[in-house]
């Protein structure tokens, strides 16, 4: 083959035709470009700066949006003559063409016809012996390269939708988990003990105690749980069951439904929320963020929940208090 001419710098490749499947790169197939002057003179292109993408798809048992998948991109120039490596003999009886037809595709005036043979060529002894240093192009990288649509960002902009609404629900959990100063002095007037005020706030499947997302070390003591497990995970029946039990009364007119809220998630927490769980670059997931237009380092989402409020009368016993034997006197 010989070297490729350096285009001036007045002239642009432009697409002339395809090769393959007419729908690459979501198929296998490529595109023909000839550079010719911005001028649009294009009186003999024969001997002119002519070349085939072809771009081979992932296998089938990876989905576009997975982050090994991978596209080779051919580069093949179409010089006009008949490369002396091809048996034109084997390629012709394999395309069911007369040789001297194939070597006269190579050396045609029509830029399309000398692909249509390198494409044959291609088909006999494999795109691979055309260029040996293809290029290997991420999902992003040929939707920019080529101007199309492959859904590489759809799966991940999917989960950054759900962990956008995940921490807004924890968001909203948490500052709705923790007794203000009117929930406070209305306890208190009531004649509960304000320092004993548990507040559980419910939001989708984020669950706070006391603005805390975590069972924290204390909690996870006294409910026998490892202290990092969520609520959500936990439940909150074994809390029930403690309140209960050390003399905690359940305030059903304290608590009730939030039936509109705005919670917020931080940009850069989803982000890397979804790289880990998605097992991809952090780098990549941020791309498919960008690309949506909601996108925002700090991201309003709408939610609602319940909350439930419990405290203890000053001086209530607990219910093992109450069954604890007493010391005699004497």
């Amino acid at each position: 083959m010989r070297r490729r001419r350096v285009a001036a710098a007045d002239e642009q490749p432009k697409q002339i035709g395809t090769v393959g499947d007419v729908n690459f790169p979501e198929y296998d197939g490529g595109a023909v470009y000839c550079r010719v002057p911005e001028s649009g003179a294009q009186t003999d292109i024969y001997g002119g700066d002519c070349f085939i993408e072809y771009v081979e798809i992932p296998p089938d048992d990876l989905d576009f949006e997975d982050p090994a998948a991978r596209w080779t991109v051919y580069r093949v120039d179409l010089d006009p003559e008949v490369p002396d490596w091809v048996d034109l003999k084997a390629v012709a009886k394999y395309s069911d063409q007369r040789p001297e037809e194939l070597a006269a595709a190579f050396v045609s005036n029509d830029p399309m016809e000398r692909a249509f043979a390198y494409e044959t060529v291609a088909g006999y002894h494999g795109w691979h012996e055309l260029d040996q240093y293809p290029l290997e192009l991420t999902c992003p990288e040929v939707e920019e390269r080529y101007g199309v649509d492959l859904g590489c960002y759809r799966a991940m902009q999917s989960a950054l939708e759900e962990e956008v609404e995940r921490l807004a629900d924890e968001s909203s959990a948490q500052a709705w988990s923790t007794a203000g100063d009117q929930l406070t002095s209305d306890i208190e007037d009531d004649g509960f003990d304000p320092e004993s005020i548990v507040v559980e706030a419910n939001f989708g499947d984020a669950k706070a105690i006391n603005g805390d997302l975590l069972v924290g070390p204390r909690w996870g003591e006294i409910l026998g749980v490892k202290s990092n497990d969520l609520w959500s995970e936990v439940g909150t029946d074994k809390l029930t069951d403690w309140l209960d039990k050390h003399g905690y009364e359940y305030l059903d007119r304290k608590g009730g439904r939030v039936p509109s809220e705005e919670g917020y998630a931080d940009g850069e927490t989803a982000v890397d929320a979804v790289a880990a769980r998605l097992e991809l670059p952090q780098e990549l997931v941020q791309k498919a963020a960008d690309a949506t237009d909601w996108w925002q380092q700090e991201i309003p989402h709408g939610t609602s929940g319940h909350t439930y409020v419990w405290a203890k009368k000053t001086g209530t016993e607990t219910e093992e208090a109450r069954h604890r034997p007493r010391a005699r006197r004497r």
